[in-house]
């Protein structure tokens, strides 16, 4: 569960962080940042350690100089403020604690020279490298016995996603890496749940009487699940291209989001119970048939539009997409949750790239009420805000000031940033510093990954069967008109973007 404010975190046991990929863009714009964050709050112990593993030629001083050279505008770029300056002394703590190996990943060379420099020590391998390589590293890992626990120590494995292609291959993924380590080792990683909103979910549920007592389908509605961006591919066409929206959103993300809405509460705070009842809330969802998926489940590709004023290119031109690509990079759904609690309540989500605004968020429609008999009364809304400023909105009915009945919906509004004295967070902070001390609540076993993929699984099967349309829609629009179906013939609405 999140670190609760009454006890206040304390440094995670010494250890030895070997990224592989450090020459790449997550390295830079997401883990040194979160490690140096994680280090301006002390929460790395002295014998803390990072090594950097690439096929690029690089010395320690040049690995150094290079994440150095990014950290020196990072705060600026995140904050658009030029006034925000580095924070030295973290950065130069945590600066000299960066050391570099060059080598293949399929060379036993690059694993016997990690196993000089880890030693006997505390280890996490974080797998910051596309997915096909994957399987190479944790071959050799394996091969080489660097995952081998001695007594009181540690070895960790992290995998960023995707975690599979589809049922089979995630699947095959899982048994693969179970064969090997054990699930104690294994971090499969989904950024989404390192962001504070998100962590907000179980508190708000299970914190507060006033909405613990009514989240349920005798209260709520319906629920919306939105994650809307407006940048389109840039310039990732080779990983874009065979993955689309469905894959690089739904399945994690989006169904993240969905379980923490929907999941029982736990027994226990443990990492597991909670994890139990995550995968119990995804396998819960309504499988779909061929009919609900031509009814529930809406595919879109971006064409040429304008984004904040400025004119941009369709999809499929692109660089480095085929003009006659049929990747969506836009998915909607309606979906039903099979639980007593949930019973008849409808869930849409929906994802896309170049839209009309940058917006992640869950909206929550109580059932109207009953009781005023003046006038009708709007039905109150609740609204998870992730980005781009997290916060919680609650909607409730107030009379219209003077001689009149009238209601009228106002907003209560709370926001991160006002309540709380907030630092600079890239959401892999939370998730570091837990795999760092063992805690897994935060992270995917492997029955939540394949239930996930089961889900879709109908959906990708259409699409390869060329059985589920494309519908075109205009860079910086709301997506797909025919979207709109999905909640209408409910009686909802999606919530604008805009």
């Amino acid at each position: 569960m999140p670190h609760s404010p009454s006890a206040p975190a304390t440094k995670a046991p010494a250890s030895v962080l070997v990224v592989f990929g450090a020459s790449g863009d997550l390295t830079k714009r997401l883990l040194m940042p979160a490690l140096y964050n994680l280090a301006g709050n002390q929460l790395l112990d002295d014998a803390f350690e990072v090594i950097g593993v690439s096929r690029s030629a690089m010395t320690d001083a040049d690995f150094q100089a290079k994440q150095a050279e990014f950290m020196s505008t990072f705060t600026q770029l995140r904050s658009g403020d030029a006034t925000q300056t580095l924070d030295e002394t973290a950065w130069r703590w945590l600066e000299q604690r960066l050391s570099y190996v060059s080598g293949s990943y399929g060379d036993a060379a690059t694993y016997r020279a990690l196993a000089e420099r880890i030693g006997n020590r505390n280890a996490v391998f974080f797998l910051a490298v596309p997915s096909e390589t994957f399987e190479p590293i944790l071959d050799a890992l394996h091969a080489s016995g660097l995952m081998q626990q001695a007594k009181g120590k540690y070895r960790r494995v992290v995998v960023e996603k995707p975690f599979g292609r589809d049922h089979a291959s995630a699947i095959a993924l899982n048994q693969h890496l179970l064969g090997m380590f054990k699930e104690e080792q294994i971090y499969r990683i989904d950024h989404y749940l390192g962001k504070e909103t998100v962590q907000n979910i179980s508190a708000l549920r299970f914190g507060n009487r006033l909405f613990e007592s009514t989240w349920n389908g005798e209260h709520i509605e319906s629920v919306q699940i939105t994650a809307a961006e407006t940048v389109g591919v840039e310039g990732r066409g080779p990983f874009y291209e065979p993955t689309g929206a469905l894959r690089d959103m739904v399945v994690n993300h989006l169904f993240q989001l969905l379980a923490l809405i929907t999941m029982e509460p736990p027994t226990t705070a443990s990492a597991d119970a909670i994890r139990t009842e995550k995968a119990k809330a995804i396998q819960a969802i309504v499988p779909f048939s061929a009919s609900d998926l031509q009814q529930d489940v809406v595919r879109g590709q971006y064409t040429a539009g304008t984004v904040k004023g400025a004119a941009v290119a369709g999809y499929v031109q692109e660089e480095h997409v085929a003009a006659d690509s049929v990747t969506e990079t836009y998915v909607a759904m309606r979906l039903k949750v099979d639980t007593p609690r949930w019973k008849d309540v409808p869930f849409y989500l929906r994802t896309g790239k170049r839209l009309a605004t940058r917006k992640t968020e869950i909206v929550i429609t109580f059932r109207q009420p009953q009781t005023w008999a003046q006038a009708p009364a709007l039905a109150n809304t609740l609204v998870l805000r992730m980005q781009p400023e997290e916060g919680i909105t609650l909607f409730v009915n107030a009379k219209v000031p003077g001689q009149t009945q009238a209601l009228q919906s106002v907003a209560l509004d709370f926001g991160y940033k006002n309540a709380f004295a907030l630092k600079p967070n890239t959401g892999y902070e939370s998730l570091l510093y837990d795999v760092l001390r063992g805690d897994q609540t935060l992270y995917n076993r492997a029955d939540i990954i394949e239930a996930g993929w089961e889900k879709v699984q109908p959906i990708l099967d259409a699409v390869a069967k060329n059985k589920l349309k494309l519908h075109p829609y205009e860079a910086g629009s709301e997506g797909p008109q025919i979207a709109d179906n999905l909640p209408c013939r409910s009686g909802h609405t999606w919530r604008r973007l805009v």
